[in-house]
């Protein structure tokens, strides 16, 4: 069990900053090219189906309608949310 939570905090702090990373990348996308945007959602809008047990959970609900008119906004509310993660949480400490 100790190795497992040793792996845990070795890998998550590489981890934590790709998630970052990509985070930003997205917002930035959004934020300057929300065409480009749009077609990135277009081309990752896949449906996954659940097994019946989910089947309550297993509803569409199409964001898109909500999320690319505005893809500014959202762009500048993932860069505003990734830069405060990055300043107030800090993940580089897990490096060490």
């Amino acid at each position: 069990m100790r190795i497992l939570a040793m792996l845990a905090h070795r890998f998550w702090g590489p981890f934590s900053l790709f998630l970052l990373a990509a985070a930003g990348l997205i917002g930035l996308v959004a934020l300057v090219s929300p065409g480009l945007f749009e077609r990135l959602v277009d081309r990752g809008d896949h449906w996954v189906d659940t097994t019946r047990w989910l089947a309550l959970l297993d509803k569409r609900f199409d964001v898109d309608r909500y999320v690319l008119p505005h893809a500014r906004l959202l762009g500048a509310l993932v860069i505003a949310v990734v830069l405060m993660i990055s300043v107030f949480f800090c993940p580089i400490r897990f490096l060490h």
